[in-house]
């Protein structure tokens, strides 16, 4: 049956989420830029495959109240955090060189809405992180329309559009850069952080959900060698696909065309399709039980990691470890291990919670 591989996606969910951690945490390398696309995508795979969607377009009010619930879960948790990393923003251990009426940051912070402002001093979100759940709390309002299209209509008439958007998305990144120059401190705002920019994504996330329900429904096959070796290929693809999508460009059209958003989907799809089929060795590896683990607290874990690296970070440098030699291990394996340690104790604190309001 098709939904008893969806337990794959919770370990894929994982691998996204230490891509993300390890380029916070300024390792060696990382895929975080794949693995934040990977979250927009299935987020919309995940609205289109629902079993019973939705047979009647959903009504605003409900689109919002869901949106709204859905974001509320990690609210709370939200707001310990930018009351945890405030601090370190007012001591300017980090963002100093862009702090101006810190009160205005903070409650643009506190209500999410710091991702839809253009100017550069209002944009950035203390807890690095959460302009992830500000776009979110948006894409959750339009994912289910996007999901009700996907599901009525031809395939490749979605195929057609999302292709149409991906021109015009870097159409719009070319004109940004020829208007405001290539150099541009707010670039990365309007083709990564501004929610908008991720309405490719969700849709893309759909569309693969419209295909996964239009495959062949069989059980799983036997793995084999020949898969494996697409696995293997598409994992060493991936790496190179992410050198070169680092490597700065001169050019204003491939400048444009290597913004954080666009290209970074299809290797996100290709992930997500190689952990659903589980054809392969490597995708059998890469699906064990700690990374699933990992997966169903990747919510909490994205909230939490940031501040908990900043703050070792900050430790790190006061006592002069240098990130040359034993710094950025030592941070990585410190912060990976904390971080989950609290985000146990979040589910703990939930789950008592919980079962206090049920004895009510």
């Amino acid at each position: 049956m098709k939904t008893k591989r969806m337990d794959e996606i919770q370990a894929l969910r994982g691998w996204a989420f230490l891509g993300v951690f390890l380029h916070h945490a300024a390792f060696y390398f990382d895929w975080g830029y794949v693995g934040v696309s990977a979250f927009f995508v299935l987020s919309g795979f995940f609205a289109t495959i629902r079993p019973g969607g939705d047979e009647r377009i959903p009504s605003p009010f409900d689109s919002i109240k869901k949106a709204l619930q859905k974001t509320l879960r990690l609210y709370p948790l939200h707001i310990v955090m930018l009351c945890m990393i405030t601090p370190l923003v007012m001591e300017g251990v980090i963002y100093s060189w862009q702090l101006r009426p810190v009160a205005k940051q903070f409650l643009l912070n506190v209500f999410l809405l710091q991702s839809w402002s253009p100017d550069h001093y209002d944009n950035i979100s203390f807890n690095g992180v959460t302009w992830f759940l500000s776009t979110m709390m948006f894409l959750y309002i339009v994912i289910p329309y996007f999901a009700y299209f996907v599901r009525r209509h031809d395939k490749r008439i979605s195929l057609l559009i999302a292709i149409v958007t991906m021109l015009i998305q870097t159409a719009a990144c070319v004109v940004y850069l020829k208007k405001y120059g290539i150099d541009n401190i707010n670039f990365d705002w309007f083709s990564y952080v501004f929610p908008p920019a991720h309405l490719l994504d969700t849709f893309v996330g759909c569309v693969l959900g419209k295909i996964y329900l239009e495959s062949k429904d069989e059980e799983q096959e036997q793995r084999s060698v020949k898969a494996t070796l697409y696995e293997l290929v598409l994992l060493i693809a991936t790496g190179i696909f992410y050198y070169w999508m680092e490597q700065p460009e001169e050019n204003i059209v491939m400048a444009a065309l290597k913004n954080r958003t666009v290209l970074y989907i299809l290797p996100a799809c290709l992930w997500i399709w190689v952990f659903i089929k589980q054809k392969g060795y490597i995708s059998k590896a890469l699906s064990i039980k700690p990374f699933k683990w990992l997966g169903d607290m990747s919510g909490d874990l994205y909230l939490v990691h940031f501040v908990v690296i900043q703050y070792i970070w900050d430790q790190l440098t006061k006592h002069h470890i240098r990130f040359k030699t034993a710094g950025r291990p030592l941070l990585s394996v410190s912060g990976l291990a904390v971080s989950v340690l609290i985000c146990i104790v979040v589910k703990i604190l939930r789950d008592i919670m919980k079962r206090s309001r049920s004895k009510v």
